[in-house]
């Protein structure tokens, strides 16, 4: 039995349906909903204080490691399904920037500070 699984006073040695549903909530809406909210629809009651808090504690493996284990492996298998890396993003957002360079699309507002970039200064 690893170190997670071993039961610690106040921790159940599984996850509750609640803590499940918070998980594929807050990993499935990812980007799109606050940790609070997917607290609140997956069952949690409060003020937005309390789910705030109560959110943040679901991810703290301190409080709740299952869950924060669970989070891990929805978040894995996601990245897996739809073959996600962040190399892979680096690389595509690369592209993109290149493209625009390319083709002299690249927006930059006046008043933006903006780091050296020979490429960038040549547009």
């Amino acid at each position: 039995m690893n170190e997670l699984e071993k039961k610690k006073p106040g921790l159940p040695a599984r996850l509750t349906p609640m803590q499940r549903k918070f998980a594929e909530i807050l990993v499935f809406n990812e980007g799109h909903k606050f940790a609070y909210e997917c607290a609140k629809e997956a069952g949690y009651e409060g003020d937005n204080a309390t789910l705030r808090k109560k959110a943040s504690e679901l991810q703290n493996p301190k409080y709740y490691p299952l869950v924060v284990k669970h989070i891990g492996e929805l978040r894995e298998e996601n990245y897996k399904k739809h073959n996600i890396s962040f190399g892979g993003h680096l690389t595509e957002l690369a592209k993109i920037r290149d493209e625009a360079i390319k083709s002299k699309s690249l927006s930059i507002p006046p008043d933006s500070v903006i780091p050296s970039n020979p490429e960038i200064e040549n547009v």
